[in-house]
């Protein structure tokens, strides 16, 4: 039986969210909270790796470039005086 004026309020609806612990994401978010690292974001930081590979080929390979130079000169300084030595005495 139902009575007239009184209402019953609607049960009470349980409404919590589970928060997950992801050690992961808790880094990088405090890692991009810090000033100047800002563009340390996943995809820089795999620009930024490529660009330094890039330039260590690069280096490298001007290191070999003069290395190959000077000992071509080395090589050419040394013949030019055993000639010498040769023709002359």
């Amino acid at each position: 039986m139902k009575l007239i004026g009184i209402r019953t309020p609607k049960p009470r609806k349980y409404s919590v969210k589970p928060v997950f612990y992801d050690p992961v994401k808790e880094a990088q978010e405090k890692r991009l909270k810090e000033p100047g690292l800002g563009e340390s974001m996943p995809g820089n930081e795999l620009r930024m790796r490529m660009q330094l590979r890039m330039n260590r080929k690069k280096l490298d390979e001007r290191i070999r470039k003069r290395s190959r130079t000077m000992s071509v000169l080395f090589t050419v300084l040394l013949l030019l005086l055993v000639l010498y030595y040769i023709f002359v005495k």
